[in-house]
């Protein structure tokens, strides 16, 4: 099985916790990625967060099946409003 990486940023005028929920949302990814068409949760960490998610898109060629794994990391800000709470 072949690993696929990459990265992108950039610049979003929302809250962080906000941009940080739908990041970390592999099954809604679906509302916001018009070309994945089934993102399923099969599996959840000891927090209940999506830990693996296996999505379906559909492309010109052909349907790609994908299984990510997720790992959490809260963004610094995030973490420092929880705390103050």
């Amino acid at each position: 099985m072949s690993k696929i990486g990459g990265s992108a940023s950039t610049e979003i005028e929302a809250p962080i916790a906000d941009v940080y929920a739908v990041a970390a949302d592999g099954e809604g990814a679906t509302r916001w990625q018009t070309e994945i068409e089934v993102a399923t949760c099969v599996e959840r960490d000891g927090d209940g967060n999506q830990a693996l998610v296996r999505m379906e898109t559909e492309t010109s060629i052909k349907r790609l099946r994908s299984t990510l794994r997720y790992r959490y990391q809260a963004p610094e800000s995030s973490r420092r409003a929880r705390r103050r709470r």
